[in-house]
């Protein structure tokens, strides 16, 4: 068989190769650059360049099972407490009020915090740095978007209880507060985007930073209004008192029921996000500090959000507890006395009586 110069030539090159240990090193460094230059240019985004709050390094010194028992606790009681309140309304009423369906959308949104939300908790805290940068993304989503909508609707509820009371004789259209509500709906779903492109991105540590300096202001300056704005309702209530009419004093029996209803729910918020946005700022202020974030993360932030999760049953539970209709069909039920007959007139007799006086002011 004939060999050409060029067979010559890789024979050669091969046996110089095969028997020289340094050209064999040599070879093996080029793959091994070539090999990492290729995987770096073309390998995709590694798993472990997402944002995660379950991660080996926060878990280390907390104990799992403890958490794991929260979340578990949250699951049920959230989703116990949302579904006594909107069954409750149902049984209990055959119009609902602007206010009323408000409450059904707020419970409703605290639903989907019981339903989703927590079991995904769940689901982060097994898998821990093996889960995926959807997951990632998913866990995110609902962590953001579902607290944002209840800070906003309470914030509309309370802004409705003001303008109610304040020009009693000017009814505002449901088709306003709607189109109100979509606003903010929009806010949250736009900040909870944000939230999540940057949970899914490597290098996010400055737009990580701006977004919780902007949502622990927005969060501020939304349950500070609707603390002030009841407070101010309270002290208005038990300033003015109504003359001595039979009407006139249920009205404002009341008018003084829901004002205190929104404002206990107001304070409950504020203090179920107190931790959560401590965490936020302090980790929003150092965000240059890789350290102090990291500290702050693993010591402080799994345990922060439990308060906010908790805050989804908390609303419904006070609303059953606040309205008395409610509270005496459950105790009906519970001792196996219920008459739904009974129910049904007492609901017809008060929505009628309401609404003579102002459909605005609710019994809550």
């Amino acid at each position: 068989m004939n060999l050409t110069s060029m067979d010559l030539h890789n024979k050669s090159v091969s046996s110089m190769l095969s028997f020289s240990p340094q050209m064999k090193t040599m070879k093996t460094s080029w793959n091994s650059s070539t090999t990492s230059m290729t995987l770096t240019t073309f390998q995709p985004i590694n798993n472990n360049e997402c944002y995660r709050i379950f991660n080996e390094d926060s878990f280390n010194n907390l104990n799992r099972k403890l958490l794991l028992s929260f979340l578990i606790f949250a699951f049920c009681f959230i989703n116990a407490s949302n579904i006594m309140l909107i069954h409750g309304l149902r049984r209990t009423n055959r119009t609902f009020s602007t206010t009323t369906k408000l409450f059904i959308f707020l419970s409703s949104s605290d639903l989907v915090t019981g339903l989703i939300t927590c079991p995904m908790q769940v689901i982060m805290l097994s898998l821990g740095v093996q889960s995926t940068c959807l997951q990632v993304g998913i866990q995110a989503f609902f962590n953001a978007f579902t607290p944002l909508l209840s800070m906003f609707t309470l914030l509309t509820m309370s802004i409705l209880r003001c303008i109610s009371m304040q020009r009693p004789l000017k009814r505002t259209k449901e088709q306003h507060v709607w189109m109100w509500l979509m606003c903010q709906v929009v806010i949250a779903l736009i900040l909870t985007i944000w939230y999540v492109d940057i949970s899914q991105k490597s290098n996010t540590t400055q737009s990580l930073g701006i977004f919780l300096i902007v949502v622990t202001a927005l969060c501020v300056l939304v349950n500070g209004a609707s603390v002030v704005i009841n407070t101010f309702l309270h002290f208005s209530l038990s300033k003015n008192k109504p003359i001595r009419k039979n009407s006139t004093v249920t009205r404002a029996k009341q008018q003084k029921g829901a004002t205190n209803t929104l404002l206990i729910l107001s304070i409950i918020l504020v203090l179920c996000y107190f931790p959560n946005g401590v965490a936020f700022g302090v980790i929003g202020y150092h965000i240059l500090g890789r350290n102090t974030v990291k500290t702050v993360y693993r010591d402080y932030v799994p345990w922060a959000h439990i308060p906010m999760v908790l805050n989804a049953g908390i609303n419904s539970f006070v609303y059953i507890i606040r309205n008395r209709r409610i509270k005496q069909y459950y105790k009906d039920v519970f001792l196996c006395r219920l008459q739904t007959s009974r129910y049904r007139r007492e609901s017809m007799f008060s929505m009628q009586s309401l609404n003579n006086n102002n459909n605005n002011n609710n019994d809550i």
